[in-house]
């Protein structure tokens, strides 16, 4: 990483006023002040360990599937470290291949505070310490969420309405609201796609109705395409055919309405929507509320599937010059029995886990953990969809 550097060069100038910190919580209250550089090595240290978990899979190849409550842990470890430290008073730190003035720490510390207090979320903090470690503009990804301005959540009911798109993001012109998620699209995407999205999202979170407050909290926007990815102004360069998950530091989940079922497209097969969103709910709902249980059970369950030959007999799309490995199918088991699970279609839709009698019968355990998450009610996806 860009900061990890032997000899980081130092420029501290025009020392600013201790009382320009966070307040209200006490954070720094018994931390002992020490040098900036020193500070900003013990800090990078933390933020480098933010994928360590004992819940992700490595295969034999050395190909991760990473899994755990990430930045729950970060948070948590950046409260740790800034309860224990702080840094002396500074104007602009030269550390590595970072400017770090000190207006992005006060906004850190006010962040972590407001997370203490109930009166922020652990997005907040993330994307402040993403701030004083920003990568450049070649190397960051284009979605990422410090890029872009937040869509206003608007309750819209069942109905597609204009788009009040922030500055950059003209693009979206249709919005609606499901489950406390945005869902957008330009022009050209059906109105029906929307709908179909609203209702997934509907049905996926009704079992689970706080979550619906988690992704509001998280500004979770769906942004639907044609195409490929690159077609939206937020993920320019990037060429999913799919479409992409969202965690908290992503500006959007992304799905492709092509490949949605409903009236005048009779797409069968998978269901990108349902599939994203169950990563996720993986990546943020999970992650906000530490939900260790989860993660310490889908490696296993996934590998004992995999062993019997009950997963894994599809192809993913994969960047140029990957080839598919075992991780990959870790990686994807949930997201693939939830898609599965959902639509409740038949063999016409995917190769396994294509109905809930063929997960409960064929890999009961995970049918177990699902229903742990997601309604139990009858949904006729098949019916209401993809026979329009």
């Amino acid at each position: 990483m860009a900061g990890c550097v032997s000899t980081p060069e130092l420029t501290e100038t025009a020392p600013v006023a201790k009382t320009e910190t966070a307040v209200g919580c006490g954070l720094d209250e018994q931390a002992q002040e020490m040098d900036a550089r020193d500070f900003f090595e013990l800090f990078e240290e933390v933020y480098n360990s933010r994928f360590e978990s004992p819940y992700s899979y490595t295969s034999s190849e050395g190909e991760e599937a990473r899994f755990g409550p990430f930045n729950y842990w970060l948070i948590e470890n950046t409260t740790k470290l800034m309860s224990s430290v702080t840094p002396k008073p500074f104007d602009t730190v030269r550390y590595g291949d970072w400017d770090i003035r000190w207006e992005q720490f006060v906004v850190l510390q006010t962040a972590l505070c407001n997370n203490l207090d109930g009166k922020g979320n652990l997005q907040t903090v993330r994307l402040a310490i993403d701030d004083i470690f920003k990568k450049s503009k070649e190397t960051r990804w284009p979605g990422h969420a410090d890029n872009w301005a937040t869509f206003a959540y608007v309750e819209t009911g069942r109905e597609v309405i204009p788009a009040n798109a922030p500055e950059g993001l003209e693009h979206y012109t249709q919005y609606i609201t499901a489950g406390g998620v945005m869902i957008v699209a330009g022009d050209e995407v059906d109105p029906e796609a929307l709908l179909s999205a609203h209702d997934a999202v509907e049905y996926m979170t009704s079992a689970r109705p706080e979550y619906r407050e988690i992704f509001r909290d998280y500004h979770v926007r769906i942004s639907l395409f044609l195409g490929t990815t690159s077609t939206l102004p937020d993920f320019e360069g990037t060429d999913e055919p799919g479409g992409f998950s969202a965690g908290m530091t992503d500006a959007a989940m992304t799905a492709n309405a092509e490949w949605l079922c409903y009236p005048g497209n009779n797409n069968r097969g998978g269901n990108p929507v349902i599939h994203e969103l169950a990563h996720t709910m993986e990546h943020i709902v999970f992650d906000h509320e530490n939900d260790t249980d989860f993660y310490s059970q889908i490696v296993p369950l996934a590998l004992a599937a995999i062993d019997e030959g009950s997963f894994g007999d599809f192809e993913q799309f994969l960047e140029d010059g990957s080839e598919q490995d075992i991780s990959n199918l870790v990686g994807e088991y949930w997201a693939q029995v939830v898609e599965g699970y959902i639509m409740d279609g038949g063999p016409a839709f995917k190769n396994s886990h294509y109905s809930r009698d063929w997960i409960k019968t064929n890999d009961p355990h995970v049918f177990d953990l699902v229903t742990k998450y997601f309604p139990t009610e009858e949904w006729d996806y098949v019916e209401e969809h993809c026979e329009g």
